[in-house]
């Protein structure tokens, strides 16, 4: 703590960073004012608090200045995604929100700072939401005669199969919202670590019994971001219970937990009392759609149905609520099987490739709590409601290979496999998609990545290979795979469908937390030539990850020519340059003036070049 004055001596600050009770492991800095020269001590307390929390940030602050980009604080409260403000008109100092047309004076905003008030807030919440697609209403309008009601109350469901989006025309708002819908499914298989789903057919839900409840505890979590404590609910009071027996390294691994979220796919608004985010939940499609029309059941019923000895979809290891899930490949589990949950020993053979269906839905995470405790322990949280002063409760998995028990426990280190959304209350869930597809056949799991190993030991002798093709199990790349794997026994592959899955996967890969601390002597020397380079660069350095894509991929970005959009973006990206590319089609137009070798591009049809390269095998 430390105290200032102004030059006059009429007002002081006292600055004071203390342990915040009710978010874990987390400061707050508390300021306060006494006297009547406020306005002369702001400056001079800003300053002074960056000195003590961050000295390093303090010393460039005033040469980054100038290259700060003001965003609309009312935007920035419910998305992470919001466009800088623009200058409007002739004037110098005022700028506008393109989404919300906001107007605020540049120089008190950078100067001061926007007062988030209960005011602010009612003036957000007129612009729209971003779980809705852009022009609502006439997207509604525009599928009138598609829409299927639901029997007996308002609201009802659009869908669409890929035939169907194919043939809608471009740029009417239906095919404008199912793109967007599309890629969001292919930015969450890049990055799974399963990436066998293929797309077949997307189901749009409007619900408004459940948007109306839905919206009004988003206006309850966002005004109380605002710091509005009369609409803090009776559970603010926070049970500390099992975090005060936390040793040093379960508080680390809380803490890990917590930095998952920021790598979540599709998350707004990164306030810890918002934290709105999609995610997947499976069940068998009769129950998805129960869930469409009615939600999902709330934590009283399960723990009565549970009492009563009823029979459950799925178990709760980790808190009574609706469970959720960023990996696609985790819930596919429950999608047609009404089991419990996995449990260690369980074959993942899928077997042939039938259409199934998860649901996707935005889910209002609020106060998080970050789960560590085993489900079978004394600690445990199975059976318990979520925990006294959090919205929800979140949990990272890995593997249980003992043979015994869950097939998944609460993760130690490294890498994760899958994580569990739990929460509350169904008021904090929106379900907004059924998504069908279908999972490649099982045989084919031998040719793939292991992932998880790869990226925990980048020196070791694996290599990866990307191939970008949107028929990934036609007998073609069966053939291709399995005589790259002869020919050179350490590739493994990674079938993509997608630019949008391929970004995905980069972003995943090189934000996965111990690709540097391997053990092994190659590890340590390839980390000390790459250090500083991110891990994609290291990857490339060493030749352990090349590229394949084909031309022409109909739900792809640039259609006819996706081939070429992926590697136009993949040259875009500083890292990426001196990626090995592999253009697997013999007609190559448009390529001509990206060279070829000398640009890493090799382009050709022709099965034996393509396995010498796909081997990874000199380059000439």
């Amino acid at each position: 703590a430390f105290m200032l004055q102004s030059p006059d001596n009429s007002t002081v600050a006292s600055i004071v960073l203390v342990t915040c009770k009710e978010h874990l492991y987390q400061n707050d800095i508390i300021v306060t004012f006494k006297g009547p020269n406020i306005n002369d001590l702001k400056k001079e307390v800003l300053r002074n608090i960056f000195q003590v929390v961050d000295p390093e940030f303090y010393s460039s602050f005033s040469k980054a200045r100038d290259r700060i980009k003001l965003a609309c604080p009312l935007c920035s409260l419910q998305s992470n995604n919001v466009l800088s403000l623009r200058k409007k008109g002739e004037d110098e100092d005022l700028v506008s929100c393109e989404r919300c047309s906001a107007t605020f004076s540049a120089s008190d905003y950078q100067e001061n700072g926007f007062l988030i008030n209960e005011h602010a807030v009612k003036n957000l919440l007129k612009y729209g939401f971003p779980w809705q697609s852009k022009n609502h209403l006439l997207f509604l309008k525009e599928n009138r005669e598609r829409t299927q009601r639901f029997e007996g109350q308002p609201g009802g469901t659009i869908s669409l199969t890929m035939d169907e989006f194919r043939s809608l025309p471009e740029g009417s708002r239906t095919k404008k919202e199912f793109e967007r819908i599309k890629n969001m499914f292919f930015k969450f298989i890049g990055s799974d670590k399963e990436h066998d789903f293929q797309l077949e057919k997307i189901v749009c839900i409007n619900n408004p019994q459940i948007e109306t409840e839905f919206t009004e505890t988003f206006r309850r979590f966002v005004a109380r971001s605002a710091g509005s404590d009369a609409l803090l609910d009776d559970s603010h009071e926070t049970d500390r219970e099992n975090l005060d027996e936390d040793h040093t390294y379960q508080q680390q691994m809380r803490i890990n937990t917590l930095n998952n979220i920021e790598h979540f796919v599709e998350k707004f608004s990164g306030n810890e009392r918002v934290n709105l985010v999609a995610a997947w939940h499976g069940a068998p499609e009769e129950k998805l759609h129960e869930i469409s029309r009615y939600n999902f059941p709330r934590p009283a019923s399960l723990l009565e149905a549970a009492s009563r000895g009823e029979e459950q979809q799925r178990e709760m290891p980790y808190g009574t609520g609706s469970y959720f899930s960023q990996y696609p490949s985790y819930e596919d589990v429950f999608s047609t099987k009404p089991r419990p949950f996995p449990l260690s020993g369980d074959s993942e053979d899928a077997g042939p490739s039938e259409t199934k269906v998860l649901l996707l839905s935005w889910v209002l995470m609020g106060r998080i709590y970050p789960v560590i405790e085993s489900p079978v322990g004394p600690r445990s949280l199975a059976g318990r409601p979520i925990t006294r002063g959090f919205d929800s409760n979140y949990v990272l998995l890995r593997k249980n290979t003992s043979g015994e028990g869950p097939a998944f426990l609460p993760f130690e280190a490294g890498i994760p496999n899958h994580d569990q959304i739990i929460v509350r209350d169904p008021s904090q869930v929106l379900p907004r998609f059924l998504i069908y597809y279908k999972r490649q056949r099982s045989y084919l799991k031998k040719y793939h990545l292991d992932e998880r190993a790869f990226f925990s030991d980048i020196g070791s002798n694996q290599k990866a290979l990307i191939w970008v093709d949107d028929k990934p199990s036609s007998p073609k790349e069966n053939f291709m795979m399995n005589v790259v794997t002869k020919t050179n026994p350490d590739v493994r592959f990674v079938q993509l469908t997608s630019l949008a899955e391929l970004q995905a996967w980069i972003a995943s890969a090189n934000t996965t937390p111990s690709a540097s601390s391997s053990s092994s002597s190659s590890s340590s020397s390839s980390s000390s030539a790459g250090e500083g380079l991110s891990i994609m660069a290291q990857l490339i350095r060493f030749d352990k990850v090349r590229l394949v894509t084909n031309r022409k991929r109909d739900l792809d970005e640039g259609g006819e020519d996706a081939g070429l959009k992926l590697i136009e973006w993949v040259r875009s990206q500083p890292d990426l340059k001196e990626l090995e590319i592999a253009f697997y089609c013999g007609y190559a137009r448009n390529l001509m003036n990206m060279g070829s070798r000398a640009n890493h591009l090799t382009t050709d049809q022709d099965n034996e070049k393509m396995v010498y390269f796909m081997a990874f095998q000199a380059l000439d």
